[in-house]
C-alpha cells in the first residue's frame, strides 16, 4: 500500500445507511412532538390533593405549597401542626428545614396559641443558622410571647440582635428592638429612636454593662446605637431570608 493511501485511509467515512436512517427518524419524531406540544396547565390548588403530596417519600415541594396556601387562607393552627410534624419527620439540616421552622413560628404567632416547649425548642434553633436573620426575628417574637418561666429575660433581645448583626438598618428589626427596650431600658430606647448619643456615652455604656449581653450581642447593640461612631447604612451583604410570603 502506498504510504499516502495508508495515511488517508484513517479519515475515510463509511456510509452506514442504517445508522443514518435511524438518526433521521429520531429527528423527524422530535420535530413532530415539538409541533404538537401543549403547555400543561394545572388546576388551582392541584397540590392540595393527597395523592399529589404522596408521590414520593420525604418532604416534597407540594407539601410546602400546601403550607403556604393554608397560611394565606389563615389556617395558622393547621400550618403550625403540619410544619412541626414535617420538620420532626424529615429533618435534614438544609434550607427546607429553615423554611419549615420559620413558617411554623410565624403561624404560631399569627394563631395566638400558647407557646409550648416544643415551639420554644424550634425557635432556639435560630442560633445554629446565623445566615437566616428572618428566623432569628421570628424567634425573638416567640420568646417575647412565651411564659416568663420558660425563657430567660435576654432571649428575645439576643435573638433580635442576631438578626440585626446581619441587617443593622432594617426597619422591622429596629422597630422590634425598640419595643423590647421601651419599658426595660428607656435610655437605650431613647438613643435608638433619636439615633444620637448627645453626650450620654457614659450612661449608655453603664446601661449596656447592666444588660449582660453576649459579646456578639453587645457589639451589635453598640453598632445600632451608634456607640463609637455614626450609624451608617450597611453595605449589601449575602444573607438568606426564608420568607416567601
Amino acid at each position: 500500500m502506498d504510504p499516502d493511501d495508508w495515511l488517508n485511509a484513517g479519515f475515510e467515512v463509511d456510509d452506514d445507511e442504517p445508522v443514518s436512517n435511524a438518526r433521521a427518524e429520531r429527528i423527524a419524531a422530535a420535530r413532530e412532538a415539538a409541533a404538537s406540544y401543549q403547555a400543561k396547565i394545572e388546576e388551582p390548588r392541584w397540590f392540595m390533593a393527597e395523592n399529589v403530596q404522596a408521590t414520593k417519600p420525604g418532604a416534597t415541594r407540594p407539601e410546602f405549597f400546601v403550607l403556604h396556601q393554608l397560611y394565606i387562607d389563615g389556617a395558622f393552627e393547621e400550618v403550625q401542626t403540619r410544619a412541626m410534624a414535617l420538620f420532626a419527620r424529615e429533618r435534614k439540616g438544609g434550607a427546607e428545614d429553615v423554611e419549615l421552622m420559620d413558617i411554623a413560628l410565624r403561624a404560631c404567632l399569627k394563631s395566638g396559641q400558647k407557646v409550648t416547649p416544643e415551639v420554644l425548642e424550634l425557635a432556639r434553633g435560630y442560633a445554629t443558622r446565623p445566615t437566616h436573620p428572618s428566623l432569628a426575628f421570628s424567634a425573638s417574637r416567640i420568646f417575647a410571647a412565651s411564659p416568663p418561666s420558660l425563657v430567660t429575660p435576654l432571649e428575645p433581645l439576643e435573638a433580635i440582635l442576631a438578626a440585626l448583626s446581619r441587617h443593622s438598618t432594617l426597619l422591622p428589626y429596629l422597630t422590634w428592638l425598640s419595643k423590647l427596650l421601651v419599658e426595660s431600658q428607656p435610655l437605650l430606647h431613647e438613643v435608638l429612636v433619636e439615633r444620637t448619643l448627645q453626650g450620654r456615652e457614659a450612661e449608655v455604656e453603664k446601661a449596656l454593662d447592666g444588660l449582660g449581653l453576649s459579646e456578639q450581642g453587645r457589639r451589635t447593640m453598640e453598632k445600632v446605637l451608634g456607640v463609637g461612631g455614626e450609624v451608617r447604612e450597611e453595605e449589601e451583604e449575602t444573607v438568606r431570608d426564608v420568607r416567601s410570603l
